[in-house]
């Protein structure tokens, strides 16, 4: 009972951290957005969340395109395709 209530408050955590990403990234605080973002990748990769792992990923890539880093937008975006598909094909 208690790993299930962990888990859970983990997740929240998690989606607490991304939603403050998305609010940085709508009022143009790239550095702040890219901060959490990644946070909250490294803590999806750790709860093993893949949903969540994918949107952050999708959001650092936002966040680099939105200040001019196209060629790292695009080793992020390629890598957040790369783990979407293979999570899909794990899930299946």
């Amino acid at each position: 009972m208690n790993l299930s209530v962990d888990c859970n408050q983990l997740r929240f955590l998690i989606l607490l951290i991304l939603l403050a990403s998305d609010i940085c990234y709508q009022v143009k605080d790239e550095n702040r957005a890219f901060y959490f973002y990644n946070e909250a990748r490294v803590a999806a990769t750790y709860a093993n969340i893949s949903q969540i792992k994918t949107e952050s990923l999708m959001g650092l890539g936002l966040v680099t395109m939105s200040i001019g880093m196209w060629d790292e937008a695009i080793i992020i975006l390629k890598k957040n395709l790369q783990y979407a598909w293979e999570s899909k094909n794990t899930e299946a």
